[in-house]
């Protein structure tokens, strides 16, 4: 077997040592870390720098951005209000009932509505038992009729659209100094159909659908002469003892923010 020469190894481990002892004796140690160091310190002072103004950008835009959001829920409250006082001045412009027989009410939910799907069939309000809100309390914008109230909570009601499949009513259409009598039953997403039309009556398109008022004696039920819709279609076979029309409402369920409630 051939012998490793350590020798080589050794002398070159010796010198180091002489001149690590060189270097430490002369203080030539100390010079060569201050230069090592203020080379450095160029290097440093730009890491720093760097850091700092990353730092001081990444606090800045979120700053920005909580301005942001601040200005963003700001507007969106003055846009509410305009829209609350809006809704308020039109309905008070458009119906004959006084201030005091009406409750405004915001919409805060649509249960079962799926947009570019189906149609809302109810519709959630910020108004309830706290408010004096009736079960069977009519729900209206302006003159026209959304729908009632089906369930009462403490600070919420659960409102049934006149769309709605279980919705059914008495309405009436006023041809000349006669009156066409019907009952409006809810499609879901198709609308409206007034049906149990004599056959004789003269329902024709783009007339004008009103409640025909039904309370019981509870006071359950629509007022008379609240808006319902317009006909868009009529259907009529000389073999059948009734006709029926498609009618479509005039109130966009969609976007409804604020309703009324006839208390």
């Amino acid at each position: 077997m051939r012998r490793k020469n350590f020798l080589p190894f050794f002398i070159v481990f010796f010198v180091l040592s002489l001149l690590l002892i060189f270097f430490w004796t002369t203080g030539l140690s100390c010079s060569l870390s201050s230069f090592i160091n203020k080379s450095a310190d160029p290097v440093r002072n730009k890491t720093f720098n760097i850091l700092t103004l990353n730092n001081l950008r990444n606090r800045a835009i979120n700053e920005l951005n909580s301005e942001n959001q601040n200005l963003r829920k700001q507007l969106l409250d003055r846009q509410n209000l305009i829209n609350e006082n809006k809704a308020l001045k039109d309905q008070f412009a458009n119906t004959s009932l006084p201030s005091q027989d009406l409750l405004p009410a915001k919409i805060v939910g649509a249960p079962g509505f799926i947009p570019g799907v189906n149609q809302p069939e109810y519709l959630i309000i910020d108004k309830g038992l706290n408010d004096s809100v009736a079960e069977g309390s009519t729900i209206i914008i302006g003159s026209y009729l959304v729908g009632k109230v089906v369930k009462i909570e403490p600070d919420f009601s659960k409102v049934e659209l006149v769309n709605n499949s279980n919705s059914s009513f008495t309405a009436k259409i006023l041809e000349n100094s006669s009156e066409i009598s019907g009952i409006i039953k809810g499609q879901g997403s198709q609308g409206l159909i007034m049906d149990n039309v004599l056959l004789s009556e003269n329902l024709k398109k783009d007339q004008i659908v009103l409640t025909k008022g039904g309370k019981d004696e509870k006071g359950n039920g629509y007022p008379p002469d609240l808006i319902v819709g317009k006909v868009v279609s009529v259907e009529k076979h000389s073999s059948d003892l009734f006709q029926k029309a498609a009618v479509k409402s005039f109130v966009n369920f969609i976007n409804l923010t604020t309703v009324f409630i006839i208390r």
